[in-house]
């Protein structure tokens, strides 16, 4: 059995972060590993909540960066990982992409995503989960959402 050092979540906000954040806590604990929470906002978002848009006197990039901090602090608590490292990235290129950077870049041996409830497929061709699985040099556990 693999023991993991570095396990990441990479948090979704919009796929309801709880359930797949507390099994990513699980994990960790059951190794003793490192989690780090782990936020990519592709530069710039087509879409985001309406309540992150920017005002038009900051700058886009700062303010995402802020509200993306302040909710991985918030999903932190909820999760009890309170512990855990928290990295909010401003990315010009694919979250997978910037995930699977990150991944090579910090010794991460486990990746864990959440992803909507309701779809039929295991993984859907061109998400996040599905680019990543492709390209990440670990294991990769992909949660169901509620």
């Amino acid at each position: 059995m693999n023991h993991y050092r570095h396990v990441l979540f990479a948090v979704d906000f919009d796929n309801a972060p709880e359930n797949a954040g507390l099994r990513a806590m699980e994990v960790a604990r059951c190794h003793g590993a490192e989690i780090t929470l782990l936020h990519v906002i592709d530069y710039f978002p087509e879409e985001i909540p309406n309540d992150w848009v920017p005002p038009e006197d900051a700058d886009p990039g700062d303010y995402l960066k802020r509200r993306a901090g302040t909710a991985l602090d918030d999903l932190a608590v909820r999760i009890d990982a309170r512990a855990a490292r928290r990295e909010v990235l401003l990315s010009e290129v694919s979250a997978a992409r910037a995930i699977v950077r990150y991944v090579d870049e910090n010794g991460v041996d486990m990746v864990v995503l959440g992803r909507r409830a309701g779809h039929s497929e295991a993984l859907l061709m061109g998400s996040t989960s599905e680019a990543v699985l492709r390209r990440a040099p670990c294991d990769l556990l992909v949660v169901q959402g509620t």
